[in-house]
């Protein structure tokens, strides 16, 4: 079993009164050695019958028997009104929490039974805005990989349709990006922090 932390209390405002509220205990490690590391994902994701509230905000449910499925090599965009849950849907992916009801499997596996450094190692988030560092494309690109060759350099960036434009610049893979990337394009960045061999992409 992991390692369980004790009940923490907090206490919040509300109506201009203080209510306190016992956080429940935290059961996701992201050290621990144990769970499964499937060797073939090919990144179905199911959401079943999942209801989740906040730990903070108990009272108040983002999702009640929430079902999503999202079949491996599609594309899918989640679209609503602040709020609505679209942010929680990664973060539930990623498991930085579980639901308080149903399941989240990726390739039919419970997420609960994956090992979850090796299931954060599978999924990659881009976010609107990533930041890159004050080096090289290439330099970039081998953040994800620090031992990878030149091949598998520009073998990641054709994988995320950056090589093209890559090539188009005078230095190619060895153009300096400028602080936080600020030298490229918001796509540009995009498709330069998409560089990794992920099974599921948000």
């Amino acid at each position: 079993e992991e390692e369980e932390e004790d009940d923490e209390s907090y206490d919040s405002l509300e109506s201009g009164t203080t209510k306190t509220h016992t956080l429940p205990k935290y059961l996701i490690d992201s050290s621990s050695h144990r769970g499964l590391k499937p060797a073939k994902i090919t990144g179905t994701v199911r959401f079943r019958d999942v209801s989740f509230a906040y730990p903070t905000r108990p009272d108040n449910p983002v999702f009640n028997n929430f079902n999503l499925e999202i079949k491996a090599g599609t594309t899918v965009a989640l679209v609503g009104p602040s709020g609505g849950g679209k942010s929680t849907t990664v973060g539930l992916v990623e498991r930085f929490y579980d639901p308080q009801h149903g399941t989240i499997s990726l390739n039919g596996i419970d997420l609960k039974l994956i090992n979850v450094h090796y299931l954060r190692s599978v999924i990659g988030y881009v976010g609107q805005e990533p930041t890159l560092f004050a080096t090289t494309i290439a330099g970039n690109i081998r953040y994800g990989k620090p031992t990878a060759t030149m091949d598998e350099v520009r073998e990641a960036a054709i994988m995320a349709n950056a090589h093209d434009f890559i090539m188009s610049l005078p230095d190619g893979y060895d153009t300096q990006v400028g602080d936080k990337g600020g030298q490229l394009s918001g796509g540009q960045k995009q498709r330069i922090a998409s560089k990794s061999k992920w099974r599921v992409t948000i």
